[in-house]
């Protein structure tokens, strides 16, 4: 689905960049000026006829950062932003936005460069600035471009800044986010070395502090429910209320990437890795550990007494949620959460020690037997909701 998306929008560039050289693109209403073509530079024209598969030097019509503002979905029902000093109308791409609707409603109205600096795998592959391409309207003025590229890039630039250190027998897959796979010589040993462990980033690493970090429960039903009480809608636990109040559980499970051996799948046929750096992975983004925590079980009952009355047909329509600081999330039915052989576990400990960084400080949700994608790093919020996760990495 994400291959077909992207080959559509490139379909598309040759009818855009005829609706601009035309003057039919509706941005041309919107309240944007022109320059005469002594005005507007010629990096400007060559910039911007590429950048649409125009043949020809095309004159961009420019626009405002108040004009890019109040085009947000809000204040107005258009969803624009730029990038690089150009403007973009995305409105129409909204829901089809690989990583779903939500996350580029938070980027409409500005700037992209702090979003792509935080999802920076964005700038990794072409498939994205090949797509941004299709949705171009024009120009900045010039004077707001020159302020927006300077905020944007202070923020980019210290977006990563405090990334841990990295093992060396680590192989680096992308430095930003962070994924590598385990050096094989690693592998040999029952128990993978947490220095050594594949690590599979999706964004920076949270800086998180163990003293002072909660874990928020709620429920995506209305309070008529009373899952947590009656009246109660949100719980929060810190992580010593955690430790203290349930019992310290211990599993020894292999932990493995669903692109595990990437690279063999992509000789056999083109897969969802085609193309990005995740094509060359060999096997090594898997290991095993001694996982040390609080079942996620015991804390649920706890904190949801309600779910002691539920039906079978209950526990069957309900998912756990799980949602990381980092703004990842992926659920598991809640049948599966509660079950005592499932061992789902909310860790602290990998192989006796502090997760680290990159495996999740100072809490994570481990899962057996799923794939590594469901054990979400870094936990903040736990919720109960009728469905499945909707975010994008759940979905695929």
């Amino acid at each position: 689905m994400y291959r077909t998306l992207f080959s559509n929008r490139r379909a598309l560039s040759s009818a855009a960049a005829v609706a601009v050289a035309t003057g039919l693109s509706a941005a041309n209403s919107s309240g944007g000026f022109s320059k005469t073509s002594a005005e507007a530079s010629s990096n400007d024209l060559a910039w911007t006829a590429a950048d649409v598969g125009s043949k020809e030097k095309v004159t961009p019509t420019y626009y405002t950062r108040d004009q890019i503002s109040e085009r947000n979905g809000h204040t107005r029902p258009e969803m624009w932003m730029s990038y690089k000093g150009n403007v973009y109308d995305l409105t129409n791409f909204v829901q089809e936005h690989p990583g779903g609707g939500k996350f580029l409603r938070e980027a409409v109205g500005g700037p992209l460069e702090p979003f792509w600096g935080y999802w920076a795998y964005h700038k990794s592959i072409d498939r994205p600035s090949d797509t941004l391409r299709t949705y171009w309207i024009g120009r900045m003025a010039d004077e707001d471009e020159d302020e927006d590229t300077e905020d944007a890039e202070d923020v980019e630039n210290d977006t990563y800044a405090s990334e841990p250190k990295r093992d060396s027998m680590q192989i680096p897959l992308l430095q930003r986010p962070w994924c590598s796979e385990t050096d094989l010589r690693a592998l040999r040993s029952y128990f993978t070395a947490n220095d050594a462990f594949y690590v599979r980033n999706h964004a920076p690493v949270p800086q998180l502090d163990k003293k002072n970090h909660e874990i928020s429960f709620e429920c995506e039903e209305d309070k008529s429910t009373h899952l947590m009480g009656k009246g109660i809608s949100t719980k929060s636990l810190d992580l010593s209320t955690l430790k203290s109040r349930y019992k310290k559980t211990t599993i020894h499970s292999v932990l493995q990437c669903a692109g595990n051996r990437g690279s063999e799948m992509n000789r056999i046929k083109p897969t969802s890795f085609s193309g990005t750096p995740f094509e060359y992975i060999q096997c090594g983004m898997i290991g095993n550990a001694s996982w040390s925590g609080v079942l996620l079980r015991e804390a649920l009952l706890d904190t949801f007494p309600g779910i002691e009355k539920f039906s079978d047909n209950d526990l069957d329509s309900y998912h756990v949620e799980c949602e990381g600081v980092d703004g990842y999330a992926c659920s598991v039915p809640l049948k599966h959460a509660l079950d005592k052989t499932s061992d789902v576990l909310l860790a602290f400990e990998m192989n006796g020690e502090d997760l680290s960084p990159d495996h999740g400080y100072p809490i994570r949700v481990f899962i057996p037997g799923h794939a590594g994608a469901r054990s979400v790093k870094w936990m903040h919020s736990i919720k109960l909701r009728r469905s499945e996760c909707q975010s994008c990495w759940h979905e695929t």
